[in-house]
């Protein structure tokens, strides 16, 4: 992370945004900045010893401010910029959605639903509309169980999203009753299988809570990282199923769900 920060700053700051940021930060962060005794300096003349700067001042205030570097990377610049510069970190960083669900691993699934026009307005709203994305993130999920739902025959499927997930596990014989009992490691894939539903209920009353769709109170408290929380178990999520229900479709079953 403060590799990645130390990159976008040399490359994207200017003068005055390091003046904002020192403002933002208040009087003892921000003397940090404001201080130093190269890092204005050799910006403004383009002296080799500015990336060193940028270290020495990212190094302080990480020694200060313990968590900080989350707080640098709201920077609403810093999202695209790692997008652009450092793809895999940006997966990582910013939510499962990129990294677990792929253009390749959609292209096969029911055209009613356009994952990744989910996945690209879900990315978007992490950071400048948190609950926003959790309520896309609700959306998604439940877009999935509907349409594995439909191609089990279903004309339109209704109800809640919990009733949705467990139709969805005994369609996709991921119910506690279609594991063997005498599978290595039962008991943790019948609790695993069981928290399956739980991870649903837990999307969808964030949603209810803090996330677009139910006149949530705004300001919500809500930020980037919770955001990404909800993003990236809804992302796991629904790669699970599409991939279980894909391997229903060729005839096999990897793994002892």
């Amino acid at each position: 992370m403060a590799a990645s920060l130390r990159q976008f700053f040399e490359g994207e700051f200017s003068e005055t945004d390091w003046g904002i940021l020192a403002s933002d930060l208040g009087e003892d962060l921000g003397s940090v900045i404001l201080r130093h005794d190269r890092l204005l300096r050799s910006l403004r003349f383009g002296d080799p010893d500015y990336e060193l700067a940028i270290v020495q001042v990212l190094t302080q205030l990480r020694r200060d401010t313990p968590g900080i570097l989350d707080l640098l990377t709201e920077d609403e610049r810093f999202e695209p910029w790692l997008r652009k510069n450092d793809p895999s970190k940006h997966a990582i960083l910013y939510g499962a959605g990129h990294l677990l669900i792929t253009t390749s691993q959609t292209t096969s699934f029911n055209t009613q639903i356009d994952i990744d026009r989910f996945i690209t307005r879900i990315t978007d709203d992490i950071h400048t509309d948190p609950e926003a994305a959790i309520g896309s993130a609700k959306e998604m999920v439940e877009a999935v169980l509907k349409n594995i739902l439909i191609e089990a025959g279903e004309q339109n499927p209704a109800g809640d999203v919990l009733q949705l997930m467990r139709r969805v596990q005994a369609y996709l014989q991921l119910h506690r009753t279609d594991v063997a009992p005498t599978a290595e490691g039962y008991e943790t894939i019948v609790r695993t299988l069981s928290n399956l539903g739980q991870l649903v209920q837990g999307i969808a009353e964030l949603r209810n809570s803090y996330g677009t769709g139910h006149g949530a109170p705004s300001p919500s408290g809500i930020t980037g990282k919770h955001a990404r929380l909800a993003v990236g178990s809804a992302a796991t999520l629904a790669t699970f199923l599409m991939e279980t229900l894909q391997e229903i479709r060729a005839g096999r079953r990897s793994g002892p769900f």
